[in-house]
């Protein structure tokens, strides 16, 4: 799985190898309003993208 922002897709700003199950949680280390999109790629090599997603200005309070 690759997160790209939308406004310079060429290259993604992470990448998450190897992702098992049908979740997953990343703790944002993109800058707010960064426009992302998800590629999410199967064992089988079929592949779907995310609509946009805005990242939101917040506190990294909670992770202290």
């Amino acid at each position: 799985m690759c997160a790209f922002d939308n406004n310079n897709p060429g290259t993604p700003l992470r990448t998450f190898p190897g992702q098992p199950g049908t979740a997953f949680t990343w703790f944002v280390d993109v800058p707010a309003p960064t426009s992302v999109d998800f590629l999410v790629q199967d064992a089988n090599g079929e592949a779907a993208q995310t609509a946009a997603i805005t990242v939101q200005p917040g506190s990294s309070d909670c992770l202290n």
